[in-house]
């Protein structure tokens, strides 16, 4: 068994952090008008002093309408992987998420552009990294995924020294390819393809030396630090992949 397909047998679970799919229909993890109130959060004017609508434009780069219909009505079509923590057995708190923005191929021989985004209070937490690497165990697993892409801003290089932690690497530069404020600029692509990424998570679990790594330090019994202890402040997150 894989090591991707070894934390889908454990529910993509390490401790009290999860990877969930979002479902409308879940009520008891996901309440009702949920999609508006991540819209609300991601644009929250208390994550950046840029230009004011939060890391909405980093997240969705190159989308022109950052409006709550425009985002919301986009969401809505995609398969949400929610990252976050089981404060208890009723209640999970949203850290961050992540979601395909596009698939290429067919089944067996697919491929993905990918997205994803996290609220502040995780920013530079252990929290963070576990939960990105549980979200891309999702996206390669559920969608039998060969490689995972991305393409960011070229200015975006939070987003590009985090991703380097799971194996991602850039492969070159689109100009004049998205958006921004008005006018086309250059998109930075980058990719990770799936036999990377286990090499990747084997070496995050035998990190320590201990030949169990972070899963054990981070499994049931053993809970991780906190998403409300300080991480690293900023005005930038440590970005998306678009």
């Amino acid at each position: 068994m894989s090591l991707i397909e070894a934390f889908k047998s454990d529910h993509y679970r390490i401790g009290n952090l999860q990877a969930i799919e979002y479902n409308r229909n879940d009520p008891t993890v996901f309440k009702p008008g949920f999609l508006g109130e991540l819209y609300f959060l991601l644009r929250g004017n208390r994550y950046s002093k840029r230009d004011g609508d939060g890391i909405l434009s980093a997240l969705f780069c190159g989308m022109k309408d950052l409006s709550y219909d425009a985002i919301v009505a986009y969401l809505s079509t995609k398969p949400i992987i929610c990252l976050g923590e089981w404060l208890n057995e009723h209640s999970f708190k949203l850290l961050g998420f992540t979601f395909p923005v596009q698939l290429v191929g067919e089944p067996g021989q697919r491929a993905a552009f990918g997205a994803y985004g996290f609220l502040r209070e995780a920013w530079g937490t252990e929290q963070q990294e576990i939960l990105a690497s549980l979200g891309l165990c999702v996206l390669f697993s559920e969608l039998n995924l060969l490689s995972i892409h991305g393409i960011r801003y070229h200015e975006n290089a939070q987003t590009a020294k985090f991703m380097e932690r799971f194996g991602f690497q850039d492969v070159g530069t689109i100009p004049h390819y998205m958006m921004k404020r008005g006018k086309l600029v250059s998109g930075v692509v980058s990719t990770l393809s799936r036999d990377r990424f286990e090499e990747v998570l084997a070496q995050m679990l035998v990190e320590d030396g201990s030949g169990q790594g972070r899963k054990r330090r981070a499994g049931p019994g053993n809970p991780i630090r906190n998403a409300s202890e300080p991480g690293r402040s900023g005005e930038d997150s440590p970005g998306p992949v678009v």
